[in-house]
Protein backbone atom coordinates (compact mmCIF):
# COMPACT_ATOMS: atom_id res chain seq x y z
CA UNK A 1 0.00 0.00 0.00
CA UNK A 2 0.78 3.51 -1.16
CA UNK A 3 1.43 6.00 1.67
CA UNK A 4 -0.83 8.89 2.39
CA UNK A 5 0.96 11.74 0.81
CA UNK A 6 3.60 9.97 2.57
CA UNK A 7 1.96 9.98 5.58
CA UNK A 8 1.63 13.80 6.07
CA UNK A 9 -0.49 15.20 8.69
CA UNK A 10 -3.87 16.82 7.11
CA UNK A 11 -5.98 19.21 9.11
CA UNK A 12 -9.62 19.12 7.67
CA UNK A 13 -12.88 20.21 9.31
CA UNK A 14 -16.39 18.82 9.60
CA UNK A 15 -19.30 18.44 7.00
CA UNK A 16 -22.95 18.03 8.28
CA UNK A 17 -25.67 16.54 6.47
CA UNK A 18 -28.23 16.80 9.20
CA UNK A 19 -27.16 15.91 12.53
CA UNK A 20 -24.75 12.87 10.37
CA UNK A 21 -21.15 14.28 10.24
CA UNK A 22 -18.33 13.68 7.92
CA UNK A 23 -14.68 15.10 7.62
CA UNK A 24 -13.61 15.05 3.80
CA UNK A 25 -10.38 14.10 2.51
CA UNK A 26 -8.26 14.95 -0.33
CA UNK A 27 -6.32 12.09 -1.98
CA UNK A 28 -3.44 11.60 -4.31
CA UNK A 29 -4.56 9.30 -7.51
CA UNK A 30 -2.56 6.36 -5.00
CA UNK A 31 -5.22 3.60 -4.79
CA UNK A 32 -5.72 1.30 -8.18
CA UNK A 33 -8.52 1.75 -10.32
CA UNK A 34 -10.02 -1.61 -8.69
CA UNK A 35 -9.46 -3.96 -6.61
CA UNK A 36 -9.56 -7.66 -6.23
CA UNK A 37 -10.02 -9.31 -3.25
CA UNK A 38 -11.58 -12.77 -2.22
CA UNK A 39 -13.10 -13.28 -6.17
CA UNK A 40 -14.85 -9.76 -5.84
CA UNK A 41 -13.76 -6.90 -7.52
CA UNK A 42 -13.93 -3.60 -6.00
CA UNK A 43 -13.65 -0.30 -7.50
CA UNK A 44 -11.93 2.93 -5.88
CA UNK A 45 -14.20 5.75 -4.16
CA UNK A 46 -14.51 8.25 -5.83
CA UNK A 47 -14.80 10.68 -2.39
CA UNK A 48 -12.35 9.95 0.53
CA UNK A 49 -13.96 11.19 4.09
CA UNK A 50 -13.66 9.90 7.89
CA UNK A 51 -17.44 9.56 9.49
CA UNK A 52 -17.54 10.90 12.50
CA UNK A 53 -21.16 10.49 13.02
CA UNK A 54 -22.91 7.95 11.23
CA UNK A 55 -26.69 7.92 10.15
CA UNK A 56 -27.71 5.34 12.93
CA UNK A 57 -25.84 7.44 15.57
CA UNK A 58 -27.52 10.91 14.26
CA UNK A 59 -30.79 8.97 14.53
CA UNK A 60 -30.11 8.03 18.35
CA UNK A 61 -29.15 12.01 18.45
CA UNK A 62 -32.28 12.76 17.04
CA UNK A 63 -34.28 10.72 19.04
CA UNK A 64 -32.24 11.05 23.29
CA UNK A 65 -30.76 14.32 22.80
CA UNK A 66 -33.08 17.85 23.12
CA UNK A 67 -32.25 20.29 20.89
CA UNK A 68 -29.60 22.49 23.37
CA UNK A 69 -27.77 19.03 23.31
CA UNK A 70 -27.56 18.98 19.11
CA UNK A 71 -26.75 22.64 19.46
CA UNK A 72 -24.06 22.29 21.41
CA UNK A 73 -22.45 19.11 19.97
CA UNK A 74 -22.53 20.69 16.11
CA UNK A 75 -21.02 23.67 17.99
CA UNK A 76 -17.97 21.48 19.72
CA UNK A 77 -17.46 19.91 16.31
CA UNK A 78 -17.23 22.93 14.55
CA UNK A 79 -14.57 24.30 16.64
CA UNK A 80 -12.46 21.64 16.42
CA UNK A 81 -9.71 20.51 14.13
CA UNK A 82 -8.81 17.24 13.16
CA UNK A 83 -4.82 16.49 12.77
CA UNK A 84 -5.14 13.06 10.67
CA UNK A 85 -2.70 10.67 9.50
CA UNK A 86 -2.84 7.08 7.88
CA UNK A 87 -1.66 4.20 9.89
CA UNK A 88 -0.72 1.52 7.24
CA UNK A 89 -2.98 -0.67 8.80
CA UNK A 90 -5.94 -1.96 6.17
CA UNK A 91 -8.47 -4.44 6.36
CA UNK A 92 -11.18 -5.85 4.01
CA UNK A 93 -14.90 -6.27 4.99
CA UNK A 94 -18.13 -8.14 4.04
CA UNK A 95 -21.60 -6.97 5.15
CA UNK A 96 -24.98 -9.14 4.11
CA UNK A 97 -27.42 -6.32 4.30
CA UNK A 98 -30.20 -8.93 3.46
CA UNK A 99 -31.32 -7.69 -0.23
CA UNK A 100 -27.50 -7.15 -1.31
CA UNK A 101 -23.89 -7.73 0.13
CA UNK A 102 -21.43 -5.19 0.29
CA UNK A 103 -17.46 -5.17 0.50
CA UNK A 104 -14.96 -2.21 1.70
CA UNK A 105 -11.31 -2.07 1.90
CA UNK A 106 -10.61 0.51 4.58
CA UNK A 107 -7.61 1.88 5.61
CA UNK A 108 -7.06 3.19 9.63
CA UNK A 109 -6.02 6.30 10.41
CA UNK A 110 -4.70 7.87 13.29
CA UNK A 111 -6.46 10.70 14.35
CA UNK A 112 -4.59 12.94 17.31
CA UNK A 113 -7.80 14.27 18.80
CA UNK A 114 -9.52 10.89 19.07
CA UNK A 115 -9.61 10.48 22.58
CA UNK A 116 -10.65 14.05 23.26
CA UNK A 117 -13.12 13.50 20.70
CA UNK A 118 -14.88 10.72 22.40
CA UNK A 119 -15.00 12.09 25.50
CA UNK A 120 -16.42 15.28 25.03
CA UNK A 121 -19.11 14.11 22.64
CA UNK A 122 -19.97 11.48 24.85
CA UNK A 123 -20.31 13.95 27.92
CA UNK A 124 -23.02 16.07 25.52
CA UNK A 125 -25.03 13.68 23.96
CA UNK A 126 -25.50 11.49 27.47
CA UNK A 127 -24.41 8.15 26.26
CA UNK A 128 -20.96 6.60 25.13
CA UNK A 129 -19.38 7.57 21.47
CA UNK A 130 -16.70 6.11 20.00
CA UNK A 131 -14.69 6.28 16.80
CA UNK A 132 -12.93 3.93 14.57
CA UNK A 133 -11.29 6.38 12.26
CA UNK A 134 -10.69 5.19 9.07
CA UNK A 135 -11.55 5.51 5.06
CA UNK A 136 -13.01 3.31 2.56
CA UNK A 137 -10.71 3.35 -0.50
CA UNK A 138 -12.76 0.63 -2.53
CA UNK A 139 -16.20 -1.03 -2.72
CA UNK A 140 -18.24 -3.28 -4.33
CA UNK A 141 -21.83 -4.91 -4.03
CA UNK A 142 -23.42 -7.98 -5.61
CA UNK A 143 -26.01 -4.92 -6.33
CA UNK A 144 -25.95 -2.20 -8.77
CA UNK A 145 -27.15 0.54 -6.96
CA UNK A 146 -24.55 0.18 -3.95
CA UNK A 147 -21.14 -0.49 -5.84
CA UNK A 148 -19.77 2.86 -4.24
CA UNK A 149 -21.31 2.43 -1.04
CA UNK A 150 -18.91 1.37 2.24
CA UNK A 151 -19.82 -0.32 5.22
CA UNK A 152 -20.43 1.72 8.03
CA UNK A 153 -18.01 0.91 10.81
CA UNK A 154 -18.46 3.30 14.26
CA UNK A 155 -15.98 1.15 16.13
CA UNK A 156 -13.50 -1.47 16.57
CA UNK A 157 -15.85 -3.98 17.68
CA UNK A 158 -17.82 -3.23 14.51
CA UNK A 159 -14.39 -3.52 12.18
CA UNK A 160 -14.23 -7.46 13.99
CA UNK A 161 -17.79 -7.89 12.98
CA UNK A 162 -17.51 -7.26 9.28
CA UNK A 163 -13.83 -8.53 8.84
CA UNK A 164 -12.49 -10.97 6.30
Amino acid sequence: MEDFKNNQEHISTPVWNGNACIVQLEFPNTFPDTLEKNGNTLLRKPEFHITLIGNQLASEIENHCTEDQRAELKEYINSIQLHVTLANNEYFLVKDYGDHIRYSRIVELLLNEKDELEKHVSQIIGFPYTIFPHITTHSGSDHEDYIHRGIGIQSREELEQYQQ
